[in-house]
């Protein structure tokens, strides 16, 4: 989880599903820090979609400013080769919820008083 990228080398980054494979708040707080760190100041867009309905608080950590959450019904997905990408299950169309977030890189709420922006929160982009 530490990428040898330069600070604020891309515009924008895409997590579809690995963000689902992160255990605790802790470890995915870790995880999108990393992110954020990678992503250019200001205004790096971030884009998840997962079946974990993420909270931008307690799993991303400080630093971001997202828009609403979206839950976008979809197919289950399956493994038949490890050679193919998972395919559509038949007949379990609309049936799996999965969560779109797009967020923004902000400043992070400064730690002294009198440094930095305040937080922007969830619908304030």
């Amino acid at each position: 989880r530490n990428m040898t990228f330069a600070d604020g080398h891309f515009n924008a980054v895409l997590d579809k599903g690995l963000s689902d494979c992160i255990g605790t708040d802790a470890e995915r707080r870790r995880y999108f820090a990393e992110l954020r760190r990678v992503l250019a100041e200001p205004g790096g867009v971030l884009v998840v979609i997962s079946q974990r309905a993420l909270e931008q608080s307690q799993d991303l950590g400080p630093g971001w400013a997202c828009e609403p959450k979206e839950e976008i019904p979809g197919p289950l997905f399956f493994e038949n080769s490890p050679k193919r990408p998972p395919l559509p299950m038949p007949g379990t169309e609309g049936t799996i919820p999965y969560h779109l977030l797009v967020c923004r890189k902000v400043r992070p709420p400064a730690t002294d008083e009198g440094e930095g922006e305040d937080e922007v929160e969830e619908g304030e982009l």
